[in-house]
C-alpha cells in the first residue's frame, strides 16, 4: 500500500504545472536531495514539517488543497484498519489495473 497516494499525486501534478524538475524543487527548498522529492511523489514518504512551507511557496500550493490531500491519505490509512477486508480487495484491484 502506498501510504501517501493522494499527497504524492498532488505534489507531482503541482510540480509539473510549475515546470520544475525534482532537482529544482530540492534546490529551492534547500538542504535536501532530489531523491526526497522523488520519494514524496511516489508516496513512499511525506515531506517533513520544515519543508512544507517552502513547498507551498515553490509550487504555489493552495493550503486547503494540500490539507485535503493529506487528509485523504489519513482517511485511507484509518479505513484500512477499520475495514481490512475492503482494503485488501482494493489492493488486489489496484494491482490488476
Amino acid at each position: 500500500m502506498i501510504a501517501f497516494r493522494y499527497l504524492a499525486q498532488f505534489l507531482k501534478t503541482k510540480r509539473l504545472e510549475e515546470g520544475l524538475t525534482q532537482a529544482e524543487v530540492a534546490d529551492a527548498i534547500g538542504g535536501i536531495h532530489s531523491q526526497f522529492v522523488s520519494n514524496w511523489e511516489r508516496g513512499v514518504s511525506s515531506p517533513p514539517g520544515y519543508c512544507i512551507q517552502k513547498l507551498i511557496e515553490v509550487l504555489h500550493l493552495n493550503r486547503e488543497e494540500l490539507v485535503r490531500a493529506m487528509l485523504q491519505d489519513s482517511k485511507a490509512v484509518i479505513e484500512a484498519k477499520v475495514y481490512p477486508k475492503k482494503a485488501k480487495a482494493r489492493q488486489k484491484t489496484s494491482k490488476r489495473g
